[in-house]
C-alpha cells in the first residue's frame, strides 16, 4: 500500500511537470492561464487587500491585510509575530467561526479544471513566526585549592563563583486558515476567485499588478472605537520585501504603534498595526483611497468586537 507521503510526493511532482490535467483536455482546449501577479480585493467574512502571485509549476504565493466584517468574541490565539510585531494576524470567533484578521501570508497550489477555462485549488493563509523569549539562568562554580602551610600541615580554599547568563529561547508559532477555490481567469485581464472554507466564503476580485503612487510620507489619523474618538500621527515608508505594501509607525496617547498597510490600484486599502501596550487588540481596518487627495475612509472590528472607523490624511507642515 502507497504510503501518504508517497503518494503526495508524486502529486508534486505531476504539479510541477503540469502533467495533471493535461492528458484529460481536450486538444483544442484553451488554456486559462493565471500565472504572473495580481492586484486582489476581498469581500465575504472578511474585507480586505491582497497580492498573488501565480506560477508556472502550478503553485501560489501572496500577502494579505485583512479586517473583520462583524464582531467576535475574543479568542486567546494572538501571533504577534515575536520580535516583529508589525506582522500579526489573530482570531475570534463570530457564529461558531473564526473570523481572522491582520497581515498574513498565503501559499497554495492550483491547476486548470477538465474545461481549461477555469482554475482550482487551495492555500492558506496565516502567520508563521519565531517567537523568542530570554531568561537568565545562574550557574554556580566551585574551586578548590590546598595551601601547604610549610609546617606539616595543610589549609583548604574553597571560592564559590556565580554565572549569570542570558538564554535565548525561540519557536515556531502559528495561525493559519485553509481554503479551497476555483476562479475564472480572463489573462491579463482579471481573475474572480472564490474561496471557501469551514469558516466562511470569500471572494477576490483580481487585476493586473502594477505599482502604485509611492505612499510614503507623514499622515494623522482620526479613529473611533467603543465610542471613544481618538488621534494618531503615522509615518509610512515603501517596504523593501512586499510591493505596494508600506511599513508604518507611530504615535499615540501614551503608546507607539508599528504595523503595514497594503494599497490597490482598485482605491482600496487595508491597514494594520499593534500599539505597544500590553493588553491592545490588534488594529486592522480595510476600505476606500481616494489616490488625489491619499486619504482614506477605513472601517473593521477588533477582536473584541468592538467596532473600528479610522481616517487618514495626508499631514500639513506650514513653512
Amino acid at each position: 500500500m502507497k504510503t501518504i507521503s508517497k503518494i503526495l510526493s508524486r502529486l508534486t511532482l505531476a504539479l510541477s511537470a503540469g502533467l495533471l490535467w493535461g492528458s484529460l483536455l481536450p486538444a483544442a482546449a484553451q488554456y486559462a492561464s493565471p500565472v504572473g501577479t495580481w492586484d486582489c480585493v476581498i469581500s465575504g467574512r472578511e474585507n480586505g487587500v491582497a497580492y498573488l502571485t501565480f506560477n508556472g509549476d502550478y503553485t501560489f504565493t501572496g500577502y494579505e491585510v485583512l479586517a473583520r466584517k462583524s464582531a467576535g468574541t475574543q479568542t486567546n490565539e494572538n501571533v504577534r509575530g515575536g520580535d516583529d510585531i508589525g506582522r500579526s494576524v489573530e482570531s475570534s470567533v463570530s457564529g461558531g467561526k473564526t473570523n481572522f484578521s491582520g497581515f498574513a501570508l498565503i501559499s497554495g497550489y492550483w491547476s486548470h479544471d477538465v474545461t481549461g477555462k477555469k482554475i482550482l485549488g487551495f492555500y492558506t493563509e496565516g502567520n508563521n513566526s519565531e517567537s523568542c523569549t530570554t531568561n537568565q539562568t545562574v550557574t554556580e562554580s566551585t574551586t578548590v585549592e590546598v595551601v601547604d602551610n610549610g609546617d606539616g600541615t595543610y589549609t583548604t580554599n574553597l571560592s564559590t563563583f556565580f554565572v549569570t547568563n542570558d538564554v535565548r529561547t525561540c519557536e515556531i508559532v502559528g495561525l493559519t486558515n485553509g481554503l479551497s477555490f476555483t476562479a475564472i481567469v480572463r489573462p491579463g485581464v482579471r481573475i474572480s476567485l472564490k474561496a471557501t472554507s469551514i469558516n466562511g466564503n470569500k471572494s477576490l476580485k483580481c487585476v493586473p499588478a502594477t505599482e502604485i503612487a509611492d505612499l510614503s510620507g507623514n499622515y494623522y489619523g482620526e479613529g473611533k472605537q467603543a465610542g471613544l474618538n481618538f488621534t494618531e500621527f503615522l509615518g509610512l515608508e515603501a517596504s523593501g520585501e512586499y510591493p505596494n505594501a508600506f511599513d508604518v509607525v507611530g504615535l499615540g496617547a501614551g503608546y507607539e504603534l508599528e504595523g503595514i498597510a497594503l494599497a490597490s490600484r482598485q482605491k482600496k486599502f487595508g491597514l494594520m498595526y499593534q500599539r505597544s501596550r500590553e493588553d491592545d487588540p490588534l488594529f486592522s481596518v480595510s476600505g476606500s483611497i481616494n489616490y488625489s487627495t491619499l486619504k482614506t475612509s477605513l472601517k473593521g472590528f477588533n477582536r473584541n468586537g468592538q467596532k473600528l472607523a479610522y481616517k487618514m490624511t495626508p499631514q500639513f507642515f506650514p513653512d
